[in-house]
């Protein structure tokens, strides 16, 4: 414990307190929280609020590092052992608390029981667990995650196994970057499923497995298993542009939400000599990483849903499920990796979705670097785990004409908006955008043309390009 951590103030893994409370529940709540997640430390003689150091007396020391002791061992169940010390800092003495991240989760306050004493870290708060978490816990105690419980009551027949073993088959082979990698793949089959833990076969019946049924698109009423994609216009998600959902089997809903976003940010080109390359502004790998991702890796115990959303600076990724328990976003970046869903992330692997290294996140900083963007932004609370691409050139939706008739349709300006974003946008592009048929489309742009005199054409009706005219201008 250094004198700048204490000025850096509370965190994850880091809790002040001015003196020992009388009431021993305010600390070791919190050591049930570290041991809970990644660990932590509380320490004794700091006010929290400005991280001042007071230190605690020396006639106390002894006896307050003995009763924060007893207190922890006593009050926890699985038992929690502390390591309690004390250090010197700027001439004062402090009690520092280690807790080690515990191996028999969950654990909890014994005097209010499993469901009511458990708690976690959220930020640099301590919070009694929501019903997923506690049974998310309990399965990463078991050594297990959610996608290998079995359905005993269910059954799969051969040939929901077959389609299965096939679809994946098909989409490891279409998906494989060269002539080499396809000729290494090798169709699947049940005893591979069985080996994943995707099946259990028993006395010749096959029983399903939660990752199962997510890869094969089965119903899973229970389950939240989809992906909501959105456009926003501005900062925040005040207005929608448009918006779609995507559900059946994931490598399916990772594909439709993958060429989502493909149809809605920028493209570009560069031109070398003669020769014309399309480019995106983001790079393309590191979108559908994060997309796999956060399907791969997501809590299927939180109700809700995946959500990709673009806005006028940034794209956003939000997974249910805060980071693993054993993982922060410091050791993420730094390439460890602790899949929560083992069985649905040996299947990616094998359709090549995922690597078995860690190497992911690295690569994906690493990548928008070589791109010109700044650093993608993790951000871990509240029970999600949001991860921002920001765009290099953010888009500005407030060029429009500041006096626009105030009984303009807002199907009219959202119109506008979009071409004030791209000029060159077409028909078909406008309708995916706003999630209209082509030919309402048309009667916009008439309307805007005609009526509204808002807007003209220059150029011709392939390489053209939309102009937005100021109300008391008409076009000739």
């Amino acid at each position: 414990m250094t004198f700048a951590e204490i000025k850096s103030g509370e965190s994850a893994t880091l809790e002040f307190k001015e003196s020992l409370p009388e009431q021993s529940i305010k600390y070791t709540k919190t050591a049930v929280a570290f041991a809970n997640g990644s660990g932590g430390r509380i320490v004794f003689g700091v006010k929290n609020d400005l991280c001042e150091v007071v230190g605690i007396p020396r006639e106390r020391l002894f006896t307050d590092m003995d009763a924060v002791t007893n207190a922890i061992c006593d009050s926890c169940e699985p038992k929690i052992v502390p390591a309690v010390s004390f250090r010197e800092i700027d001439g004062k003495t402090l009690i520092v608390v280690e807790i080690e991240a515990g191996m028999q989760r969950p654990y909890y306050i014994k005097s209010q029981g499993m469901q009511q004493g458990t708690y976690f870290r959220a930020g640099a708060t301590t919070r009694r667990v929501e019903p997923y978490m506690l049974r998310e816990l309990i399965l990463e105690g078991s050594g297990h995650g959610l996608d290998s419980v079995v359905y005993k009551n269910e059954t799969v027949s051969n040939e929901n196994v077959e389609a299965l073993c096939r679809s994946m088959t098909e989409y490891a082979v279409s998906h494989c970057l060269n002539d080499a990698g396809r000729e290494k793949i090798r169709p699947l089959n049940k005893n591979q499923l069985c080996m994943w833990g995707l099946l259990v076969e028993q006395n010749g019946t096959l029983i399903p497995t939660l990752g199962f049924k997510l890869l094969a698109g089965l119903p899973t009423p229970e389950i939240l298993a989809e992906i909501q994609c959105g456009v926003f216009k501005g900062r925040d998600r005040a207005v929608f542009v448009n918006r779609q959902e995507y559900d059946g089997a994931l490598f399916k809903q990772i594909d439709d939400a993958y060429d989502f976003v493909l149809r809605m940010i920028r493209l570009g080109a560069n031109i070398e000599g003669v020769q014309r390359q399309d480019v995106y502004e983001f790079p393309l790998s590191v979108i559908r990483e994060l997309i796999v991702n956060a399907v791969c890796h997501r809590s299927y115990l939180r109700p809700s849903r995946i959500q990709v959303a673009l806005y006028d600076d940034r794209l956003e990724i939000t997974s249910p499920g805060m980071l693993s328990r054993d993982l922060t976003i410091e050791r993420l970046k730094e390439g460890y990796s602790i899949p929560r869903n083992k069985t649905i992330a040996k299947a990616f692997a094998y359709m090549s979705l995922i690597e078995g290294w860690g190497s992911g996140i690295p690569r994906i900083i690493r990548e928008c670097r070589n791109y010109g963007l700044r650093d993608p932004e993790f951000i871990d609370a509240d029970g999600f785990l949001r991860i921002n691409l920001y765009r290099k050139n953010p888009i500005n939706t407030d060029i429009l004409p500041v006096n626009l008739p105030v009984n303009l349709p807002v199907n009219l300006k959202q119109v506008l908006e979009s071409i004030s974003e791209n000029p060159q946008i077409t028909y078909e592009q406008l309708a995916e955008k706003l999630g209209k048929a082509r030919e309402t489309i048309r009667v916009y742009i008439n309307r805007l043309r005609t009526e509204y005199h808002l807007l003209d054409r220059v150029g011709a009706a392939k390489n053209g390009h939309w102009v937005i005219l100021k109300p008391e201008s008409k076009s000739e």
